[in-house]
């Protein structure tokens, strides 16, 4: 599934290993198409980065999530069944975010995630060599023009 930021625009991809949805009155919410959901990877569409992601998990049981933070699980937060589970990630010194997964554990599922919000993401760089394929196809172009003149 893919939202779009408010503020920047910028593509979110949301994977979950369950089939996922967002409810039609349009707020920042993510539901399971059937029960609930253990796995949820987030990350900017085609590799973009951020600095901040906030969230509330509404889960059906107390119990524990983990988080893999760029990779490196970070484990056992406690959970409660009454939805009032908001965590702030946020990346400090100069660091910045490429994906959050979140997992549950045991019998405990995400009902939904609610209010979510990524900050400071930004597009990802192009590579040197996109550059060098740009720069060719505009000498190309400029040569063809210049022949059709002349």
């Amino acid at each position: 599934m893919q939202g779009v930021t408010n503020s920047t625009g910028l593509l979110v991809d949301f994977t979950g290993l369950e089939m996922l949805n967002t409810p039609s009155n349009g707020s920042a919410r993510i539901e399971a198409d059937h029960d609930t959901f253990n796995d949820l990877l987030i990350r900017l569409h085609n590799g973009g980065t951020f600095t901040s992601l906030i969230f509330n998990i509404n889960a059906n049981h107390d119990g524990w999530t983990n988080f893999l933070i760029n990779g490196t699980a970070y484990n056992h937060y406690a959970l409660d069944d009454h939805g009032n589970n908001f965590f702030t990630i946020r990346a400090t010194g100069g660091d910045t975010l490429s994906s959050v997964r979140i997992q549950t554990q045991g019998n405990v599922g995400m009902e939904d995630l609610r209010q979510i919000r990524l900050g400071g993401g930004a597009a990802p760089v192009p590579e040197p060599s996109s550059f060098l394929l740009l720069g060719a196809g505009l000498v190309g172009v400029s040569f063809l023009a210049r022949k059709a003149r002349g």
